[in-house]
């Protein structure tokens, strides 16, 4: 998992009295519960998980709660406001203050880089692109973080993963959430939680292709037993009517490029999960010329895992 609340501690200053939450208020369950926030373009795609009692099932409701309204985007003030707002009625209304809050962000706010091989050449991947990661200006004007991780894979070989983000933009993230009175955990790339998530409700030894659809936009990484293993960003247009083009014919290129960078073998990229609304879903399917291999993530076998509400 990729922590990128390391250096975004909570800035006192711009926290007024009035928004500060008496400790009285919070509920004496709270700790029980995990509050896991998307954050996508216009909505807040949330899960609260209650930890198992009495060798029961953890309990899972979701909610989608629209957040942007008449904003052109998160990073400007009316976006602020309009996030925080939205963030304060959900707190409210689900009495959740205390919680503690896991939020994934989408592509259009963060940058994945994967990396395997002999550990002297992941480092200097990693190096190189966290010197890079200032020039990421769709990530918007300011000073840009990153955070690593790294997993040894025997003792000359390591599997690492770094992400970039606008630290403002994170700031206000973080700021919006405790000011609606949450305790912010972590933040991390929405497409890292769907690559874990993946990795839980299917079980094949196999790479798969996911594609997060959100709105009229998407992203599309690469992942195997739950980790990413390729973040894809096509250089051209990246509506939705475009991606089954853009699966089709960039297919190959990323089999061969997982293949030299993993060394896993003949490993064909046959499978397509596709995350996002049923609409949005029937329209990839219409353009894609691979149509029998588009499948939405199996959420059939969730209620092995969870209670659903």
């Amino acid at each position: 998992m990729i922590m990128l609340n390391t250096t975004l501690k909570k800035n006192e200053d711009r926290r007024q009295a009035s928004e500060r939450r008496d400790q009285s208020a919070r509920r004496r369950h709270a700790d029980s519960r995990t509050v896991c926030l998307e954050l996508c373009r216009s909505d807040l795609n949330v899960a609260i998980v209650t930890d198992e009692q009495r060798n029961e099932k953890p309990h899972l409701k979701t909610i989608t709660v629209r957040w942007r309204h008449d904003a052109p985007d998160l990073c400007c003030e009316e976006g602020h406001a309009e996030l925080t707002a939205a963030l304060r009625e959900l707190v409210s209304k689900e009495r959740l203050a205390g919680c503690r809050a896991l939020i994934a962000i989408n592509s259009t706010l963060c940058v994945n880089r994967a990396s395997s091989g002999a550990s002297a050449k992941v480092e200097a991947e990693i190096d190189a692109f966290e010197e890079r990661s200032q020039f990421y200006l769709a990530l918007g004007a300011g000073e840009k973080i990153t955070a690593s991780a790294r997993k040894q894979t025997d003792a000359r070989h390591l599997q690492a993963l770094v992400t970039v983000a606008n630290e403002s933009t994170l700031r206000m993230i973080v700021e919006a959430a405790e000011s609606a009175g949450l305790t912010v955990a972590v933040v991390e790339s929405s497409l890292l939680s769907l690559c874990r998530l993946q990795g839980v409700l299917d079980m094949r030894d196999e790479a798969v292709v996911l594609a997060q659809l959100d709105d009229d936009r998407y992203e599309v990484g690469v992942c195997r037993h739950g980790q990413l293993l390729l973040e894809y960003r096509p250089a051209g247009d990246a509506s939705l009517e475009s991606l089954g083009e853009v699966i089709d014919d960039h297919r190959e290129r990323m089999q061969r490029y997982c293949r030299r960078q993993y060394g896993i073998g003949d490993m064909t990229l046959g499978r397509l999960f596709l995350a996002g609304k049923e609409e949005s879903i029937a329209k990839i399917r219409q353009t894609s010329k691979s149509e029998e291999q588009l499948n939405a993530l199996p959420m059939t076998v969730i209620p092995n895992y969870w209670e659903m509400e």
